[in-house]
């Protein structure tokens, strides 16, 4: 199947709330991501990763564990050990922000370029134009 470039005007998913943790509305534009061959099942494995990461945010052995469904590249059974583990981890502990941004970087790499995709995460701005009302995932055609 070939898929045509530009195929649909870029539309944005907003967060539930204001606040990244809360998530993102589960929605589906199914004429303009059929086409590029993303099912709603696999929309719906995107969107939820995405919510695991944010919720798992700042905590690494759950972080882990919310990418079990990126197959090899993610070594279990790390979740028993002791306190010297989890201060170690903690060093590395990731933003809400910045764990949903990871997340989007993976299905962008392996699933989204290739069928001519591309979602990012963008501020969304209240009415009076400054102050920040959430986040947007912006779901562009290449």
């Amino acid at each position: 199947m070939r898929i045509r470039s530009r195929s649909f005007e870029p539309f944005r998913i907003p967060s539930v709330s204001a606040r990244i943790v809360d998530g993102f509305q589960p929605l589906y534009a199914s004429e303009q991501l059929s086409t590029h061959g993303i099912v709603a099942e696999d929309w719906a494995d995107f969107l939820l990763g995405v919510d695991l990461a944010i919720a798992t945010a700042g905590q690494p052995n759950k972080s882990l564990q919310s990418t079990k469904h990126l197959g090899p590249f993610v070594i279990g059974g790390l979740a028993g050990r002791g306190f010297a583990g989890r201060q170690y981890d903690a060093a590395f502990a990731k933003t809400a922000l910045e764990e949903a941004m990871a997340i989007i970087a993976v299905w962008q790499d392996s699933a989204f370029n290739r069928r001519k995709l591309r979602v990012s995460l963008h501020p969304r701005t209240a009415a009076d134009g400054r102050n920040p009302s959430g986040m947007d995932l912006l779901v562009e055609a290449l």
